[in-house]
């Protein structure tokens, strides 16, 4: 539904309960008085007139608000907050700015004469800003929406084919939790906006799940911002995404990343998690569990020359640095117990792999490496080995 631009009230009347003195406190100075504005939350929500599809929305708003009488208070609050400032007695201008995922949404402003001594509570209308676009809370039109039971939303790109998309954190009164499903492939043939021409996904601040290849080969997509609600980002989530370019940010919230999340994203320069992330970490772009010794993902577009695996890693994971063409050798320390498949599949520069110690065959996948290399450290154990064509040899 498109949102018109109407009034509406979103602050409240606060409840005014009677001061008390007792003999043991001082007064209240008779040039003071308390003023007092109410920012409601959804325990209030039902007496406000706010429009059903955004019925989530409160309590994602942020609020400014500027007190301009006897002198200027600027206050920042949140939804839920209750304002009590201390100001002179007099007439007092209440301004308040109401910010949704930083966009402008709803501006309003009220005098109050605020009397000294007292508790004065102030009402404020709150009016659509301008600024608003106009599918911005509802969600990019043409998006396709499952009921998760009677809780939430699903979403998937039903008719929209690309462009900018933004994923709203509600819908119809409930929130919107997951992109696609992992069973997309199996019902759809693909993920939820898998092979679309979309060039930016904003998603919504109630989305806990991306599925697997939710993005999957969205060859124009260049940016993503991830909301700090994400839990888990499936398999080939954003697999083959060639145009995405820049850092990603994993939030702390993450609990779960699957494999090739962000395999074959040619013009990533780094994988960022934020340091509060309790599962995962990064160091110079590269995506690592907490303690650094599984190395997941290593950005492509920033992989170049002789690179040295730190000390900490056992594990390095499947396709860990596939398609990082601009590889030319590697050097693995002897804590390395562990190549996932395909790790350095398709490294089409890489012709010097050093192997500081011993991997168990049965951890060491034959297809981690193009060529015969497996087979010839196998039989041959740590050392370098060089590689022209397919052919690895060690050298003396």
């Amino acid at each position: 539904m498109k949102i018109c631009k109407q009034n509406f009230m979103v602050i409240a009347i606060a409840a005014i309960t009677a001061l008390t003195l007792s003999a043991c406190f001082s007064p209240w100075e008779e040039s003071e008085g308390e003023l007092i504005i109410n920012l409601g939350n959804s325990g209030e929500r039902s007496a406000m007139p706010w429009p059903p599809d955004e019925a989530g929305i409160l309590n994602d708003i942020n609020y400014v608000i500027t007190l301009s009488g006897r002198g200027t208070i600027h206050i920042t609050a949140k939804s839920g907050e209750t304002i009590r400032a201390t100001v002179s007695a007099g007439i007092w201008n209440v301004d308040v700015k109401a910010y949704y995922q930083d966009k402008l949404y709803a501006t309003g402003n009220n005098s109050v004469d605020v009397k000294a001594g007292h508790n004065n509570p102030v009402s404020i209308k709150m009016n659509k800003a301008d600024e608003l676009i106009p599918t911005y809370a509802d969600g990019t039109p043409g998006l396709a929406y499952e009921a998760i039971g009677t809780t939430a939303f699903r979403v998937r790109a039903g008719s929209v084919t690309g462009g900018a998309v933004y994923i709203p954190a509600y819908h119809n009164n409930l929130p919107v939790t997951e992109i696609g499903h992992n069973d997309d492939y199996d019902n759809f043939g693909k993920g939820a906006f898998e092979g679309t021409a979309i060039t930016a996904v904003t998603i919504g601040a109630r989305v806990t799940t991306i599925s697997d290849s939710a993005f999957y080969e969205c060859t124009s997509l260049t940016s993503v911002t991830l909301p700090a609600s994400v839990t888990t980002i499936g398999n080939y989530a954003f697999g083959g995404c060639t145009a995405l370019t820049g850092s990603v940010t994993i939030p702390a919230s993450v609990t779960s990343i699957g494999v090739c999340a962000f395999n074959g994203c040619t013009g990533l320069t780094g994988i960022t998690v934020d340091s509060s992330n309790p599962n995962y970490s990064s160091e110079g772009g590269i995506l690592y569990n907490k303690a650094k010794t599984t190395l997941i993902q290593a950005p492509i577009a920033s992989i170049s020359g002789n690179v040295t695996i730190p000390a900490s890693v056992t594990t390095i994971g499947e396709w860990a640095f596939s398609s990082c063409n601009s590889l030319a050798s590697i050097t693995i320390p002897a804590s390395v117990t562990s190549i996932g498949i395909y790790a350095f599949r398709d490294c089409t520069s890489l012709t010097s792999v050093t192997f500081a110690g011993t991997i168990p065959s049965a951890n060491f996948n034959a297809t981690a490496f193009d060529g015969d290399l497996s087979t010839k450290y196998l039989a041959n154990g740590a050392g370098t080995y060089t590689r022209v064509g397919t052919t690895w040899t060690k050298q003396p």
